[in-house]
């Protein structure tokens, strides 16, 4: 089998998986994806920087991150841009939160649409 018939079938797969979804479903998916990225991309964020913004401190326009009681020192853009990215994730957490409920929900309506007839 050539990697390249691989691809195409998983592909094929994707596709037909979400023609079949509804949209509520896909909206869903949508929403736990996007928090699943963010917070991926944020720890990806604080391991390349040594620490995050929101465990570091400011001292005599210093700008340290911090994590297990490690301190690296950071430009003030990369310190702010980490506390942004922090601070997102508390909107994106609720957010793949909300996702799964939505498609927990549809997935149970669903459910009992096609097996209680």
């Amino acid at each position: 089998m050539k990697p390249d018939s691989s691809i195409r079938i998983l592909v094929g797969a994707v596709r037909d998986y979400y023609k079949s979804m509804t949209r509520t479903e896909i909206f869903a998916t949508i929403l736990v994806l996007v928090g699943v990225l963010n917070f991926v991309m944020y720890m990806a964020f604080c391991m390349n920087i040594g620490g995050s913004a929101g465990n570091g401190d400011i001292h005599d326009e210093k700008y340290f991150v911090s994590e297990h009681g490690n301190r690296s020192e950071v430009t003030s853009r990369t310190f702010r841009m980490n506390q942004i990215h922090g601070r997102s994730l508390w909107i994106t957490h609720p957010m793949a939160f909300l996702g799964l409920l939505i498609f927990a929900a549809s997935s149970s309506k669903v459910y009992h649409a096609k097996h209680l007839r």
